[in-house]
This record gives C-alpha cells, structure tokens and sequence, in this order.
C-alpha cells in the first residue's frame, strides 16, 4: 500500500481575517418574544381597564361635580396614574428597553409596598372600628358589623388581586429585561 500524493481540492482560512460578531436578533428569541408577548397582553388588558375606570371616574366626578362633592378627583388621579405606568410599561417592553423595563419593574416594585403598607393599615383600622362597635350595643349595630364585614372582605379580594397580579407584571418585566441583557451577551460569530 502506497500512498500517492494527489492534487486534493483544500480550502484555506487567512487568520488575520476579523471575525464579526453579533448578538442575536431579540426578533428571533423564542423565550424573549414569549415572555414580551404575555407582558404586553397583560399590560394591555390592565391598561384597557385603567382606561375604562378612568372613563367612568370622569363621568361621576362631573355628576359629583354638579351636586356639590368634590370626592372623584382622586379616583380619577389614581386612574389616571395608572393609565401612566401601565402604557410606560407597554411601551418599554414593545421597543426591548432593558434600563426602561428595569425601571418600570422597580416602580411596580415601590407600587407593591405601598400597596402592603394599605393593606395592613386598613386591617388595623377594620379591626378597630369592629372591636368598638362589637363592644357597643350589639344590637344597634348589628347590620353595620355585617355590611363592614362585607365590604372589608370585597376591599380586600380586590386589593389581594391587584397586588397577585403586580408581582405578577413585575417580575415578567425583571424576566424581559434579564434575557435582553443576556442576549447581549450571546454571541454568533459568522463566517
């Protein structure tokens, strides 16, 4: 067996060529455009119902208006501080802003400690004003327990969902922006 040297076709590579690198496309990434999908279309019913309670804060504040109450304009600030966070968040999470979602899930953030410190405050509060009015006539006071009591478990449920989906929305948008910083940093290099 002998070897025979042959005319082979070979194929050579110059090292000093600049090799370019690129991060992947954000267009591309299954687990960034799921995570952005699901933050926008929550984002978005949020925002939908922001716009919706703002629309109906508007309406009785000008009834209110009318009869002499000024109570609605603070319904219609929180509405519309809402309206705010919820379409920066939108538009942060649309347009791949990392430092802008790290933002928005750092007011979220802020947004749930207040919300705790009012839960627990409006516990304390309800647990007063029930210990007092149990320690008066009961039987005065009996359907006012009871509505109390209704309106404090309503209050609650509704603060308790609000804030399941806060952390919810907060850390989807710590998530987005983890995996845009990370794909930063992944690398394809092309030949």
């Amino acid at each position: 067996m002998q070897y025979k040297p042959e005319t082979e076709k070979v194929a050579m590579m110059d090292p000093s060529d600049p090799v370019t690198i690129r991060p992947l496309s954000l267009k591309y990434n299954v687990e960034i455009q799921r995570t952005r999908k699901i933050l926008l279309i929550i984002l978005g019913v949020c925002l939908g119902l922001s716009i919706a309670g703002a629309l109906s804060a508007i309406s009785t504040s000008a009834v209110r208006n009318e009869i002499g109450s000024s109570k609605g304009r603070s319904e219609v600030g929180f509405n519309i501080i809402s309206i705010l966070f919820y379409a920066f968040g939108t538009f942060v999470a649309y347009r791949y802003y990392q430092i802008g979602l790290r933002i928005f899930a750092i007011i979220g953030v802020i947004i749930l400690v207040l919300e705790a410190i009012a839960v627990i405050l409006l516990l304390l509060l309800g647990v007063v004003v029930l210990t007092a009015l149990s320690q008066s006539d009961a039987g005065e006071h009996k359907g006012m327990i009871v509505g109390a009591s209704f309106g404090a478990f309503f209050v609650i449920f509704i603060v308790a969902a609000s804030f399941i989906l806060t952390v919810i929305i907060v850390k989807f948008a710590f998530k987005l922006a983890r995996l845009i910083d990370a794909n930063k940093y992944l690398m394809v290099q092309s030949v």
